[in-house]
């Protein structure tokens, strides 16, 4: 039988999806951080569109945290959906044995780059941000490049020892989460993988992480292991089309909570829970949201069907290495773009454009390269 991981087309292309959220979230973050703002008072200050996208569902394109959160429970649901294949525990020790590898050569090469950019004095995210009032902007890479410190962060600190104010690459703040995160779930895999009293495993282990980002990696585990039991026992598939909208439509919901402030999300700022959750409430709602967009592609051939769209595919292909390279991308070309153009004093509104399309374009032709030759090889 082939061990080998198995491709889910439609899991790639969800990733694909997850991957321009958090392009687009950077990108609004620099250049037009107001669609940001958890200030009701500024946003009504503001005209309808602006209000309207950023409180509602609307907001959901640009929400970089809820894409991360995405991309956990894919990493929880692939592991266990390519287990409970074969249930082969010699696969689950070679997949955690290259886990480190993986991910760490493409992140390596992109620190690389980034050491590279900042020593010729190539970022110019500090000028562009003094232009934009983007104080998430202005903050990276204020530090003198070290090669060493380099080598260092990319194989040990941004797992072990990760710190923004000296990160080579802003967006690897979830490494940690990622490597250890999957080694809960290999560990889980190999102990209690056979068991027919694993779920209990599960609720021990989802009461455990309950406020922490590690549920995500729980939680997509638990919905692996369901739908493979829902294939072995087709009287548990949830196969109705109306339930199947109704479950999308309020992971949707669930997904775009910013602020309880904002007037559509006011009825989930119930105290009991707050009182549990803390600041992680509107986290939990998030993670529970993609859960059920997750939960419904897994059945639906009409969601699975766009994102098996080729355009789609090609996203979800590159995913990892976009997710690497844009925000590089956006701190030397984009904010170098975006002060040349507003020093010819050409239009904020026309400046925009520019600046989304051009930075788009040359991270997907960018990512394809480095997908083709660093990371598939």
């Amino acid at each position: 039988m082939n061990t080998s991981t198995e491709r889910i087309k439609y899991i790639d292309g969800l990733r694909g999806l997850a991957s321009l959220m958090v392009i687009f979230s950077h990108l609004v973050l620099g250049f037009y951080p107001i669609l940001h703002s958890l200030n009701l008072n500024v946003l009504n200050e503001k005209n309808f569109i602006i209000k309207t996208i950023a409180t509602t569902p609307i907001n959901l394109i640009y929400s970089g945290f809820v894409a991360v959160y995405l991309f956990f429970l894919i990493t929880g649901y692939l592991i266990g959906y390519n287990y409970f294949r074969i249930k082969n525990n010699n696969q689950i020790t070679s997949s955690a044995f290259r886990r480190y590898f993986r991910l760490t050569i493409p992140t390596f090469f992109s620190c690389l780059i980034a050491y590279l950019l900042l020593k010729t004095n190539l970022f110019f995210n500090v000028d562009a941000a003094i232009l934009t009032n983007s104080h998430w902007l202005e903050r990276f890479y204020r530090f003198e490049p070290d090669f060493i410190n380099m080598l260092r962060f990319s194989f040990y600190d941004v797992y072990f020892n990760y710190n923004n104010h000296n990160s080579y690459n802003n967006v690897l703040w979830i490494m940690s989460f990622e490597l250890l995160g999957a080694m809960l779930i290999y560990s889980i895999l190999s102990i209690f993988g056979k068991n027919s009293k694993r779920y209990i495993i599960y609720s021990v282990f989802i009461f455990i992480c309950i406020r922490s980002l590690y549920l995500c990696f729980i939680i997509g585990l638990l919905l692996s292991d369901l739908n493979n039991s829902f294939n072995q026992n087709k009287a548990m598939v949830i196969n109705n089309k109306f339930t199947l909208f109704v479950l999308f439509a309020g992971g949707i919901y669930l997904s775009s909570i910013k602020n309880f402030e904002f007037k559509l999300y006011q009825i989930l700022n119930l105290s009991w829970l707050s009182s549990f959750f803390g600041n992680f409430l509107i986290t939990f709602y998030n993670i529970i949201g993609v859960a059920l967009i997750l939960y419904v592609l897994s059945r639906s051939r009409v969601f699975q069907g766009f994102c098996e769209n080729k355009a789609i595919l090609f996203l979800g292909k590159i995913s990892f290495a976009s997710y690497l390279l844009h925000f590089l991308i956006i701190c030397s070309f984009s904010c170098f773009t975006f002060t040349y153009l507003n020093d010819l004093q050409i239009s904020y509104s026309v400046i925009i454009p520019i600046i989304l399309v051009s930075t788009l374009s040359i991270t997907i032709f960018v990512s394809y390269f480095f997908y083709e030759y660093i990371e598939k090889t």
